[in-house]
């Protein structure tokens, strides 16, 4: 499938080509959702990165589980 393809058909769902490239090649799935969080990441607004930052900080220790548990 050649570039151009590839970038009408990304354009078209409205996702990045990485995203559907990693859609395609499973070996690139992880490079891609890297890329995806990357350019979300750059359009959020400093006071929101520093909210999720903090959101992921609690989920890894765990801590969110035991508040979503709660509800």
């Amino acid at each position: 499938m050649s570039l151009r393809i590839l970038v009408y058909y990304a354009k078209l769902m409205s996702i990045s080509l990485d995203a559907l490239i990693g859609r395609i090649d499973s070996e690139y799935q992880p490079t891609a959702l890297d890329l995806d969080i990357m350019n979300e990441l750059a359009e959020m607004n400093p006071d929101d990165k520093k909210n999720l930052l903090q959101t992921i900080r609690l989920w890894k220790q765990g801590t969110a589980k035991c508040l979503l548990d709660r509800l």
